[in-house]
């Protein structure tokens, strides 16, 4: 089982800008408190009442996955469909 911790969030409002910095890994403790690179990058959205939805996001620079020191640039975050996908 995939057990997710939050590396970084941020407040959006929309029509603006925002920036996210996602938080590395403290290589001085045993405890994996922190993302390492190469690992995928996870984006949920929550909403003001505590609910959590997965969400899709879309790129347009900079590598999918977590890079130390790197920048990654999104354009859009938009809610995943919910539940298996029916394709007929």
């Amino acid at each position: 089982m995939m057990v997710l911790a939050c590396a970084g969030s941020a407040e959006i409002t929309q029509g603006e800008t925002v920036q996210i910095s996602a938080m590395g890994d403290d290589t001085t403790t045993d405890e994996v408190d922190g993302l390492v690179a190469g690992e995928a990058l996870v984006w949920l959205i929550a909403d003001c009442y505590g609910n959590v939805f997965a969400a899709n996001a879309t790129y347009n620079a900079g590598p999918e996955v977590f890079t130390i020191n790197g920048i990654t640039e999104v354009s859009e975050i938009t809610e995943a469909p919910s539940g298996p996908l029916s394709r007929n």
